[in-house]
């Protein structure tokens, strides 16, 4: 669990930078504090384990916000994937020809 005291006093220092990182909100505490800190004028970035993009929203509403409260918070929204596998039934070798190849060096 995080220190509530701790993430607040760490958030309100140095009030001249207004960007924050925050580590993964994990829990509603974090959830709260990120959230606010970002209605105060602070550019807050974080993580937030979900499948895919939308499902932040919903992420964030089982942390226990007020979907009417972080909307207003929320700027933008990035899913990554690292390591996206093709199934081996689907996958199947391509090798570029030598135009491919090189529109892909050049670009």
């Amino acid at each position: 669990m995080v220190n509530e005291a701790a993430l607040d006093e760490a958030l309100s220092e140095q009030k001249e930078l207004r960007n924050r990182r925050v580590g993964e909100v994990r829990d509603p505490i974090t959830a709260k504090t990120a959230i606010g800190a970002s209605l105060t004028g602070h550019r807050v970035f974080s993580t937030l384990h979900t499948n895919n993009a939308p499902e932040t929203v919903i992420r964030l509403i089982d942390r226990g916000m007020d979907p009417f409260n972080f909307a207003d918070a929320m700027l933008g929204i990035i899913a990554q994937r690292l390591a996206r596998r093709l199934c081996s039934g689907c996958k199947e070798a391509y090798h570029p020809k030598r135009d491919e190849y090189n529109d892909l060096v050049e670009a």
